[in-house]
């Protein structure tokens, strides 16, 4: 479908992120455009991994857009800003220390 473009292509883990939450409310990039109030083009950009460093201002759109609150808006604002590990969930991205005997 062309309204999907070429996500998957490129990018970073924001771009994936961006795609399978937007896929998730089953919305083409055309409605979250609407909905977040940009243009149809930063949303096939930012799906693309072509915009490395998406403005602050956008992401929350998106956010909004996309009906994201709490931990799962923060996941994707840290995504926005490359922070992968903050993005994993906390049983994830602790580190296990071996018991001592």
């Amino acid at each position: 479908m062309a309204a999907d473009g070429g996500a998957g292509q490129g990018g970073g883990s924001f771009a994936v992120v961006l795609r399978r939450h937007r896929l998730r409310s089953k919305l083409t990039q055309e409605e979250l455009a609407a909905r977040a109030a940009i243009g149809v083009r930063t949303v096939r950009d930012l799906e693309r991994g072509r915009a490395s460093r998406p403005q602050r201002t956008t992401v929350e759109l998106l956010a909004a857009a996309l009906g994201l609150a709490g931990p799962e808006r923060d996941t994707f604002l840290a995504a926005a800003r490359g922070h992968a590990e903050e993005a994993l969930p906390p049983t994830l991205s602790c580190r296990c220390l071996p018991r001592s005997s």
